[in-house]
C-alpha cells in the first residue's frame, strides 16, 4: 500500500508516470474507490445535494475513462489504459483532498475579497490538474509534454463547459 501511495505522490510531484503502476484490476479498483471518495467530498465541499454530488462524482469519473480510452486508442496504446486511469485518479486523490478546504472556503465565505482569495487557489489547483494531465498523457503517448498540456487544456475547458451546461449553479 504504501508503494502505491508514494507512486501516486511522484505523478501528483510531476516525478512519476503510468509505467510505474502494475496493470492490475484490483489496484486499479482500489484507487478508483479512493477516487470516487474524495471526488464526492469535494462536491460535498461545495455544499450541493446528494443527488448532485453523486451525480457530478460519476460524470467526473466517466468523462475521465472515457478521455482516456480514446486518446489511448486514438495512439494505439489502449492497453496502458490501467496504468494510465491508476496515475491520474491516484494524483486526483491528492488533487481532491487538496480541493475540499478550497471549494469549502469558498462556499462559506462571503466578502468579495475571500471569493476572489479562493478562486485564485481553485485556478492553481486547476493549473497543477492540467500539469499532472499532461504529465501522464506524455508518458502514457509517448509524446512531448507540450502536446500533453494542449491536450490536458482542451479537455480541462471542454470538460468545465460540459459541467457548467450540465450542471448549472
Amino acid at each position: 500500500m504504501k508503494a502505491v501511495v508514494r507512486a501516486c505522490w511522484d505523478v501528483f510531484l510531476l516525478r512519476g508516470g503510468p509505467q510505474v503502476f502494475p496493470r492490475a484490476w484490483s489496484l486499479l479498483a482500489l484507487i478508483t474507490s479512493a477516487y470516487l471518495l474524495t471526488d464526492a467530498l469535494s462536491f460535498m465541499a461545495e455544499r450541493l445535494g446528494p443527488a448532485a454530488v453523486v451525480q457530478q462524482t460519476v460524470f467526473d469519473f466517466g468523462l475521465q475513462v472515457l478521455f482516456f480510452a480514446l486518446v489511448l486508442a486514438a495512439k494505439f496504446h489502449l492497453p496502458r489504459l490501467r496504468q494510465t486511469l491508476a496515475a491520474r485518479l491516484g494524483a486526483g486523490v491528492i488533487l481532491n483532498l487538496l480541493a475540499v478546504p478550497v471549494n469549502l472556503g469558498a462556499s462559506l465565505s462571503k466578502a468579495d475579497w475571500a471569493q476572489e482569495f479562493w478562486f485564485v487557489v481553485t485556478c492553481l489547483i486547476v493549473a497543477w490538474s492540467m500539469a499532472v494531465m499532461a504529465q501522464v498523457l506524455r508518458r502514457a503517448l509517448e509524446i512531448g509534454l507540450a502536446f500533453g498540456l494542449i491536450i490536458a487544456a482542451v479537455y480541462t475547458l471542454a470538460s468545465n463547459v460540459v459541467f457548467a451546461g450540465l450542471f448549472p449553479g
